[in-house]
């Protein structure tokens, strides 16, 4: 099976060279998201809660354009600033996996443009 980019209004378009995701050998694979509004464009400022929800929509809504859902991720990357907002992640994650993915968490020195977070995945496709 060929790789197939995947572009979606209901997302963020990239402002660089790069695809939201990646359709490919049965998966998606979703570029990392951050709190932007995917009308806009712009960054989202924010509590980490609502930031990381913002960035999980964002996710939602490549996946579902590739053929995929939540459900269907394997496999979570996160991405976060300030390691206090670890609770507040492991939180949100289970109001959105019920059955979680595979997943890791980082914490890192800077994100773009002042994000506290960002997610990237790679799920299953339909």
């Amino acid at each position: 099976m060929p790789r197939q980019s995947i572009h979606t209004p209901n997302a963020p378009t990239p402002g660089a060279p790069y695809v939201q995701g990646m359709k490919a050998n049965g998966f998606v694979f979703v570029t990392g998201q951050v709190s932007r509004d995917p009308k806009s464009g712009d960054f989202v400022d924010g509590s980490f809660e609502d930031q990381f929800r913002l960035c999980i929509k964002n996710l939602e809504a490549i996946l579902v354009e590739g053929g995929s859902s939540l459900r269907q991720i394997v496999k979570l990357t996160i991405y976060m600033v300030n390691h206090d907002d670890l609770d507040s992640m492991n939180n949100i994650l289970g109001e959105y996996f019920p059955d979680p993915p595979a997943r890791s968490s980082f914490g890192v020195g800077f994100l773009w443009k002042k994000s506290k977070v960002m997610v990237e995945a790679i799920a299953i496709a339909d």
